[in-house]
């Protein structure tokens, strides 16, 4: 079955529409587990992966590899999930990790400041100014975490599928429109579709776990897989930095073989 991954401004009844359209289609509803699970896998605290998704990192911050660190973690975990077909994945960067994905189907919610403001002012029960700062910050968080992670700008129409103004279009009108799109023929998956989703399910766990080690989680490897078969590349310093990097890789569940073309600098 087609995948559905959603993005929505804060304020624009994403979340509400996304749930029903989850319901309409009998598929299971996935934003919390996203960071719930990653960090159960990994052994990390929620609350750090929450805040490298939501929250706008500070100039320093931007810079640390922790935020990489974290990144690969969420992203290992929303392929992961993907992979169990019958998801509708709400926020957690969904829409531009799955967009290789023909079987999935990517939508924007999004409104016009003046119209999220009630809203929000009355689901927070706050005034109009700290609703708008409410808004603001999450408006910041999302643009600069998809500015740093993935160098997309969060509202550019061309990574969506389809993209609905809440202002004007109805909650149940944009579930129909969602749930008719995922109907669609260009949306239902295919064998080349769903090998290409465990492929980069794969090279997303390979790539936490080297990120998560610290004998190579300063290591700048690029991982290609291929139906169990991955493909390590990059330059390191040292013959056990090599060594390590291919040990972790053949260890992780789901590698059937490796090639590595890992190369060791020698200064001449």
């Amino acid at each position: 079955m087609p995948i559905v991954a959603l993005t929505r401004e804060y304020g624009s009844g994403g979340t509400a529409i996304s749930m029903k359209v989850a319901e309409t289609l009998g598929y299971e509803y996935i934003r919390d587990q996203v960071t719930k699970e990653a960090a159960e896998v990994f052994g990390v605290a929620e609350d750090e992966l929450i805040a490298v998704v939501e929250s706008k990192p500070g100039f320093w911050e931007s810079l640390a590899e922790a935020a990489q660190v974290e990144f690969a973690m969420v992203a290992a975990e929303v392929l992961h999930l993907a992979e169990r077909d019958n998801v509708v994945i709400m926020g957690r960067w969904a829409t531009l990790l799955l967009r290789k994905i023909s079987h999935c189907a990517r939508v924007r919610l999004c409104t016009p400041l003046e119209a999220r403001v009630p809203r929000v002012m009355a689901r927070r029960s706050v005034g109009r100014e700290e609703a708008m700062e409410l808004i603001r910050k999450a408006d910041e968080g999302a643009t600069a975490r998809i500015r740093q992670f993935f160098d997309e700008a969060w509202g550019n129409p061309l990574l969506y599928d389809l993209v609905i103004n809440t202002e004007r279009v109805s909650s149940d009108t944009a579930v129909q429109q969602i749930v008719q799109l995922v109907r669609q023929p260009e949306f239902q998956p295919t064998e080349a579709s769903q090998a290409m989703l465990l492929d980069l399910s794969l090279e997303a766990k390979i790539n936490a776990v080297l990120r998560t080690d610290p004998e190579t989680m300063r290591l700048d490897l690029n991982v290609v897989a291929e139906d169990g078969h991955v493909t390590l590349k990059g330059l390191v310093f040292s013959v056990a930095a090599k060594d390590n990097a291919e040990s972790i890789v053949k260890a992780v569940a789901g590698v059937g073989s490796i090639t590595s073309e890992v190369r060791v600098y020698r200064e001449w």
